[in-house]
């Protein structure tokens, strides 16, 4: 029930208790997706590129 519950692009779910919250990796750099103007191509386009 859990899995239904918590929202996996913004959650996560510990099998166990954590000790730190330091993952030990870093974040990648973050862009902009203009679908106003480009609209559905940009969101394709920038999937590809990742």
């Amino acid at each position: 029930i859990v899995n239904v519950l918590h929202d996996r692009m913004t959650e996560c779910r510990y099998l166990k208790p954590i000790e730190s919250f330091d993952h030990g990796f870093r974040p990648e750099n973050w862009f902009e997706v203009d679908v106003m103007k480009n609209g559905r191509a940009a969101l394709e386009d920038v999937n590809k590129k990742l």
